[in-house]
């Protein structure tokens, strides 16, 4: 019977696929692509987190992921509390109550499972995805994830960000993006909710941060 039971490393394994899952998977269920090994526009573009702003246009919250290096940035537009989440790390913000975030890097921590980087895969139909490639017992996993809950926990992870090189493409780029700063004690008016934007032809930029992340 005990030869049965799985392994402690099998067990720990499991246990942080569940909890990323439960913290991470998207509402529709969907399990995204694991990262390319090659091939074109394949290659991953090391990001930073340039800052978590509202979108003028919309009054939603975007979050700006600025190119290592470079001069692209992609910005996303995500829910008004994971705004405030990565907003919260950012200003080094210690809540009275772990969030959902917090609460998956303990979890992870726990479980002697580690963050190795996050990286935002694909540009579908206007909705960004992501994975969090996660460390356990010198294996690597690949969680399916929502961008702004693989950026929060991330940035809790002190872990490298990446967004493939298809996704700049597809999404374009805007540098100039303005828009009024989220605080992680900024309260946001009712009408800033994260919407679907319209549909943007085939092969063409995407408007100036209105590529939604379906509540990314």
């Amino acid at each position: 019977m005990a030869s049965m039971l799985p392994s402690a490393h099998l067990a720990r394994s499991l246990a942080v696929l569940l909890l990323l899952g439960a913290a991470c998977r998207p509402s529709d269920e969907y399990v995204g692509p694991l990262v390319p090994a090659s091939g074109d526009g394949t290659a991953e573009i090391a990001v930073h987190v340039d800052r978590v702003a509202f979108d003028p246009g919309s009054g939603s919250p975007v979050v700006l992921l600025a190119e290592d290096g470079g001069s692209r940035v992609l910005p996303i537009l995500i829910p008004v509390a994971a705004a405030h989440s990565i907003a919260s790390e950012m200003s080094r913000i210690t809540p009275m109550r772990p969030n959902t975030h917090d609460l998956a890097k303990s979890l992870l921590d726990r479980l002697e499972g580690r963050v190795e980087r996050i990286v935002v895969t694909e540009l579908r139909s206007g909705t960004f995805y992501a994975v969090i490639v996660v460390g356990v017992d010198g294996r690597q996993m690949q969680v399916d994830a929502r961008p702004s809950d693989a950026i929060a926990i991330a940035l809790r992870a002190k872990a490298p960000l990446f967004v493939l090189e298809a996704v700049f493409e597809q999404a374009g780029e805007d540098p100039e993006m303005d828009g009024e700063e989220v605080r992680a004690d900024a309260r946001a008016p009712a009408a800033r909710q994260c919407a679907t934007p319209p549909a943007t032809a085939a092969g063409t930029r995407a408007p100036r941060a209105t590529v939604c992340a379906a509540c990314a």
